[in-house]
């Protein structure tokens, strides 16, 4: 295998696979597979990529003992295993995509148990009868941890895999710390969050072994060209692009009255140019990048600054002066 070869690992998992597929395409990056029953492919407009398919545990050991260069997996598999120390570093932990919370859930026969206080008196209890509360998790390390800081104490961790909803109905533990989504499951499984049992959220993140790209310049680039077109399509997706036309009598008075609304500044500041209009009226075009969530709020403020008409379109890249993502990179490199 060269090794100026950059080699992706993708989930294999349906939650994640899909999503990630999705992405990487956005990206202008699709991939592209060797065949129907291969775990391995390559993407076409990015030669010099070898991507493989992979499950979480498996992702951060291969990124960890420098098989694969990066890897995307979800932040709670990621957290779990990491160690200070280890090789592998978190270079985008936003994706966008496999977003899930870490609570800690009890049956809803556990009528007096609503917050965290109410389970460490129930621990306390049950070790005055001489038993521990078993709390089946799929994540003890980061479950014990939360434990530690809400002071729950005389409780016996039970590492599980599987569908821990039902351990409680059958018998092998009293409470579980699992991965929930909607809580849809755990209503039908009779179970309930506890009000501040929530240990932590995650979503897919994407991550790096630096020692794997020390003294290798062409896998460096390729990494590069990788999380550009990642890192600028990731930003561009929460923005619009909106263009106005606005009367006034010289940019910079537009540019004022524009800039009157912080939501309205740009990326820099808008972009005006005159307009060479027939009705006499002295008209200025503006461009500018917006939050979508904001969007409503700055064509009002366009409005009331005389604008009639605009355009809005869809970002599909913006990039900065710097790659954050690969400035990461290159640092742990170093």
């Amino acid at each position: 295998m060269p090794d100026d070869l950059l080699r992706l690992a993708i989930p294999k998992e349906e939650k994640l696979h899909g999503p990630t597929v999705e992405l990487l395409s956005s990206c202008g990056v699709p991939v592209e597979w060797e065949g129907d029953r291969r775990y391995t492919a390559h993407m076409p407009s990015l030669p010099g990529v070898e991507v493989v398919m992979t499950r979480g545990d498996a992702t951060y050991q291969a990124v960890e003992q420098g098989r694969v260069d990066l890897g995307i997996l979800g932040q709670d598999q990621y957290l779990e295993v990491h160690r200070e120390g280890a090789e592998s570093l978190v270079i985008l932990d936003d994706l966008g995509y496999g977003h899930c919370g870490l609570w800690v859930a009890v049956p809803d026969s556990f009528v007096g148990v609503a917050h965290m206080k109410d389970l460490a008196d129930l621990a306390v209890k049950y070790r005055k009868e001489g038993r521990e509360l078993r709390i089946a998790t799929k994540y003890p390390h980061l479950a014990q941890g939360f434990l530690d800081r809400r002071g729950v104490t005389s409780t016996a961790l039970v590492p599980a895999t599987g569908t821990l909803e039902t351990f409680p109905a059958l018998g092998l533990s009293d409470v579980i710390a699992d991965i929930v989504s909607s809580g849809a499951t755990l209503r039908e499984n009779g179970m309930r969050r506890l009000e501040d049992g929530w240990i932590q959220d995650f979503q897919a993140c994407l991550i790096a072994n630096p020692h794997a790209f020390r003294g290798a310049s062409a896998k460096q680039e390729r990494c590069r060209s990788l999380l550009e077109r990642v890192e600028a399509y990731l930003r561009a997706r929460k923005s619009y692009v909106v263009t106005a036309n606005v009367p006034g009598k010289s940019p910079e008075a537009v540019a004022q009255e524009t800039m009157r609304h912080k939501v309205l500044a740009g990326l820099k500041g808008p972009t005006i140019a005159p307009v060479y209009s027939r009705d006499g009226v002295a008209w200025f075009a503006v461009t500018l990048v917006v939050e979508r969530s904001l969007l409503l709020e700055a064509v009002d403020h366009l409005r009331q600054i005389g604008s009639d008409g605009f355009l809005v379109e869809e970002a599909r890249y913006i990039f900065q002066g710097e790659c954050r993502s690969y400035l990461t990179l290159l640092e742990a490199v170093r």
